[in-house]
């Protein structure tokens, strides 16, 4: 494993879900069987290399889309 990437087993813990090891990271886990793992001791936790380009929050409780009229 790279060691520059550090997920950790735990519990309870956030991922980095946008990092661009995430992938890797979760390769790990899954190979050591890990039932949790979270970033908090990576140096990359704060990368946000793979986020979405469009928004990703919802402004209603409930999302909808609307039609154009006549549809």
């Amino acid at each position: 494993m790279n060691t520059d990437r550090n997920p950790r087993r735990r519990l309870e813990g956030e991922r980095n879900v946008f990092c661009t090891h995430y992938r890797k990271c979760l390769d790990h886990a899954i190979r050591k069987h890990w039932p949790s793992w979270d970033c908090a001791q990576c140096v990359f936790v704060t990368d946000q290399g793979d986020a979405p380009d469009m928004p990703t929050v919802v402004n209603h409780a409930v999302a909808y889309y609307e039609l154009p009229a006549g549809f």
